[in-house]
């Protein structure tokens, strides 16, 4: 038995993960991930009954990181809220705003750290401005409002940080599509995957030399599930 992990399992490999967007050669572009050893992942398995033991209890709402919950859980949930809002009897859709947090990855859990300060009893004076100042920010550049109450004037009367609220006919969440009643769009959603799936196939198997105009439908099919969508 050894007294602490062999050092080769305190080694992990860092990938930069491009975001999606902004300039990619600016080093901010990416998100950093850690791919540790499959040894490791094994090790952390057999703790993992004893951890959440005392571990503290994750927030009911989240699905993410949950057993037996998805990401895609929340977004059926948000669907089905939706439909028993427009269900009641006066038929209105709800009003649905969409908020991002900003930069919410490269964020600390800051009452953890207000805690710390608290108990210790440093900062005591400036303990409560410090975490109105540095606590948790909407980011406004990424929210959007679905289906806003009607109002006069050319300036929405909802603000974040007195930045008007931006009003949308259909906003993505987590990946999926919901339309103007605050519902998921199906045919919105199958028109996002067609345009996905045809800009994997040029992207990845045209540099193959697989060119799918001169292919049957149920071949190019066979070549996305093999290249890009493998079982």
């Amino acid at each position: 038995m050894w007294s602490k992990a062999p050092a080769d399992w305190w080694t992990v490999q860092v990938v930069p993960i491009f975001k999606g967007k902004g300039n990619s050669l600016e080093p901010g572009s990416y998100c950093p991930i850690s791919l540790c050893s499959a040894l490791r992942k094994l090790v952390e398995l057999c703790f993992y009954p004893d951890f959440l033991v005392i571990a503290f209890t994750l927030d009911p709402v989240q699905s993410g990181f949950c057993k037996n919950r998805g990401t895609l859980d929340s977004a059926l949930a948000l669907h089905e809220i939706c439909r028993q809002h427009t269900a009641d009897p006066q038929n209105k859709s709800p009003v649905l705003c969409s908020l991002d947090t900003k930069q919410a990855y490269n964020a600390v859990h800051r009452p953890v750290i207000w805690h710390a300060l608290e108990v210790s009893g440093a900062l005591s004076s400036i303990f409560r401005p410090a975490t109105a100042l540095l606590d948790c920010r909407w980011n406004p550049t990424k929210y959007v409002v679905l289906n806003p109450p009607p109002y006069t004037g050319r300036t929405s009367p909802l603000r974040l940080y007195e930045s008007p609220l931006t009003a949308t006919d259909s906003f993505v969440y987590l990946g999926l599509p919901f339309n103007h009643k605050a519902q998921l769009d199906a045919d919105l959603l199958v028109q996002r995957n067609v345009q996905s799936a045809l800009v994997a196939m040029r992207t990845c198997i045209q540099p193959l030399g697989f060119h799918s105009p001169s292919f049957s439908r149920l071949t190019a099919g066979k070549n996305y599930t093999t290249f890009i969508r493998p079982e």
